[in-house]
């Protein structure tokens, strides 16, 4: 929560007993916002715009950042204020709603604003709407860039007997600047965009009731044509286009002015006609407590980091309330991510004798999402049928953390934990319709994405909440920190002491004994943040890579389709709810070839510390040095060849081909990069590791393997 908000609730206070008001009390309250009325939730909503064009929108999504009431009237000609809502409204505010909330536009059901308001008994006579994410709050103002959509739209319009399909996510980021104020010179006045302001309110809050607050479509695309917008091929490569990156569309909205669709849309969203707000005598439920004791709902995730950066910390999960026909989401990096790598140990070795302690292994998720049909077409996993559910977060988790009691829980693989961060409890993407209990399968998949300061804090630590900073600031969707040992010649390994090395690299047998092994640090820091070399134009939040129609060994015995271990998609029984678990395997990034579950190795990242000053402390080896090292003929950071080394008795060769001499990785059916377009093949080291790393995602343990879909510059 942004300092402004909490300053602003003791400006609430202080106009009941600064200024000598009597009889108004302070009082806490709900809040939850409409979509269209005349929609229906889950279904397609259809209106005729100015000209007479029919549209149809199949998405619909306003992102509502808070909502606050106050006592005072805009007057015209006042011109721009400040982005400081304390300096400038002390006193006269008498509610505020800080939590964001994403709308669905054609649910017409009041959906609830996942945070309790605070006001005062005092009339209001106006509110307002923040279209505006939390990461855009700095300093306590709304300066910051936030180039995330606050409105998502795609569908399509008929004109001249055609259809047309479209898209748009309107943002309102700097770009947008064109006010400035007299009192403030040198502040660009952004937030004069994402506050409305001047919404009539009149009513008065009271203690346990709720603030409804209803968008009206006729007010929201007035004056908006759709004929005139460009086609997505014309505006795809402009920093303007408003397209949706996972949508396909012919024609798309711009964040610009450049057509006169575009202009009324933006107008009429940051103008006060399409909002109006109203009072609920009734409560909704009360928000799932964020932090804290709530009879069994308890959250671990910590309020801020030594640097004092926060995430929302996610709603907690009460499993006193789960019943038959949900689905409870863990996530779990299983034992190798909370205890590490011992070596040798037949649950998980590197080949070439390091042993490995993780600090943090922190990803955020998104996007779990059900499907109709997963056998939709037995040789292509990426098939399925319609969307029916899905859970949006996103959740930042930390899956080194462990702990006794809920919400860790017991993984699906022996001995394993995880961690719980949701609850799936109908087809919210079909009119809400129960999920199945009859049997019937449905196809499952989760995302993992761009990190955003918009994230929901499962478990992070105060340590992991200073690392997410670093995350955002790198745009590492995976990161991995810990430290690395080489115990390679005790425990039965069959590698010499690098003290005892000494031939030449073209002169060893494969157990280390060549002279460069005496060079590489035996213990090696990391700190790896997993990116793609391209991220192309994703952006916080996005989907990086999906993990799609999963298999599930839940469905055992049944069969899985050829070159798949499970059968594919969960079905739920009626009779209890059931667990699905986001398993995201860290060994992925370290394997030796592109074939799936080859061994792992960490020396070639250990060469890359070599010659590193240290002034007498434990190098660091950071994921970026991999750039420009060559997977067909690794070297170290001096240029020196690096040869294979196999300390583990039980290593078994994945292809056979020899493990001796300069150390070479098997890309199998992947080609290498030509004229450095990723697009087209693995380029270095980097890549080749980032997409073995792309696919850890998995679905109920081990062999819940999924369709790979990469959002970024990749080969298949």
């Amino acid at each position: 929560m942004m300092r402004g908000a909490w300053l602003l609730f003791a400006a609430i206070a202080c106009a009941l007993s600064c200024n000598g008001t009597t009889g108004y009390q302070l009082v806490q309250f709900y809040a939850g916002a409409h979509g269209f009325a005349g929609a229906a939730k889950g279904k397609p909503y259809t209106f005729t715009a100015p000209g007479g064009t029919k549209v149809t929108l199949t998405q619909a999504t306003l992102h509502v950042g808070a909502l606050y009431l106050t006592q005072s009237i805009p007057q015209p000609g006042g011109g721009p204020v400040s982005c400081e809502p304390e300096q400038t409204y002390e006193g006269a505010f008498v509610g505020q709603v800080r939590g964001e909330r994403d709308i669905d536009l054609l649910d017409p059901s009041l959906q609830q604003i996942e945070v309790v308001g605070q006001g005062s008994t005092i009339p209001a006579a106006t509110g307002e709407v923040w279209l505006v994410h939390d990461q855009a709050l700095t300093d306590g103002n709304l300066n910051g860039a936030d180039p995330l959509p606050v409105l998502t739209l795609a569908g399509s319009f008929e004109s001249a007997g055609a259809t047309t399909t479209f898209a748009g996510g309107i943002t309102i980021d700097t770009n947008r600047i064109s006010a400035t104020n007299a009192y403030l010179p040198s502040a660009d006045q952004i937030c004069n965009s994402r506050i409305v302001s001047g919404i009539p309110a009149q009513l008065t809050v009271a203690q346990g009731g709720t603030l409804a607050l209803r968008v009206d479509a006729a007010a929201l695309f007035a004056g908006v044509p759709f004929t005139d917008l460009p086609t997505a091929s014309a505006v795809a490569a402009s920093a303007r286009s408003a397209c949706l990156p996972d949508v396909a569309s012919q024609r798309c909205f711009t964040n610009d002015s450049s057509n006169p669709s575009s202009t009324h849309l933006f107008q009429n969203l940051t103008g006060r006609g399409p909002y109006q707000f109203g009072w609920l005598a009734s409560a909704l439920s009360a928000p799932a407590a964020p932090s804290g004791p709530s009879g069994s709902c308890v959250s671990v995730a910590a309020r801020s980091g030594a640097s004092g950066f926060s995430l929302r910390p996610a709603p907690c999960v009460d499993p006193t309330h789960l019943g038959p026909g949900q689905l409870l989401l863990t996530a779990s990096g299983e034992s190798l991510a909370t205890q590490g790598y011992t070596f040798p140990d037949p649950n998980g070795t590197f080949a070439d004798g390091w042993a490995i302690s993780f600090t943090h292994y922190i990803a955020t998720f998104d996007k779990v999402s059900l499907w109709n049909n997963p056998d939709a077409v037995p040789t292509d996993q990426s098939q399925h049928g319609d969307l029916v559910a899905e859970l949006d977060g996103p959740w930042a988790v930390d899956m080194h953390l462990n702990g006794p009691s809920f919400p860790y829980v017991d993984g699906k693989e022996m001995g394993e934990r995880a961690i719980a961060f949701a609850v799936l409890t109908n087809e919210n993407r079909n009119g809400g319709a129960a999920l199945p209990t009859d049997g019937t399968r449905l196809a499952v998949g989760f995302s993992a994405v761009v990190p955003t300061p918009a994230a929901l804090n499962v478990n992070l630590d105060a340590d992991g909440l200073d690392a997410y900073k670093y995350m955002i600031a790198d745009q590492c969707t995976v990161y991995y920190r810990g430290t690395a040992r080489w115990v390679g010649d005790t425990n039965g390994g069959k590698c010499v002491a690098p003290s005892d090395a000494g031939v030449a690299s073209d002169a060893g047998n494969g157990s280390g004994n060549e002279a460069e092994f005496a060079n590489i640090p035996t213990t090696v820091n990391f700190d790896f943040c997993f990116r793609p070399a391209d991220l192309g134009n994703l952006k916080p939040g996005d989907p990086e890579t999906s993990f799609i129609n999963c298999d599930n060994q839940d469905n055992d015995p049944a069969a899985g389709f050829p070159g798949e271990p499970h059968q594919r998609g969960i079905a739920f029984p009626g009779n209890k709810y059931i667990v699905g678990e986001v398993t995201f395997h860290t060994d992925h990034p370290f394997w030796e070839s592109t074939e799936h579950d080859t061994p792992a190795r960490f020396d070639p990242f250990a060469a890359q510390v070599v010659g590193v000053s240290t002034d007498g402390g434990v190098p660091t080896v950071h994921f970026e040095d991999t750039k420009r090292v060559d997977y067909l003929g690794f070297t170290d950071k001096q240029g020196n060849p690096l040869p294979w080394r196999t300390c583990d008795p039980n290593y078994q060769n994945p292809n056979g081909q020899s493990r001796v001499g300069q150390m070479h990785f098997d890309p199998v059916k992947v080609p290498d990069c030509t004229n450095g377009d990723r697009a087209t093949g693995l380029c270095d080291y980097y890549d080749f590791s980032k997409y073995n790393q792309s696919t850890q995602g998995h679905w109920n343990g081990a062999d819940g393997l999924c369709f790979v879909q990469r959002h970024y510059p990749s080969p298949p």
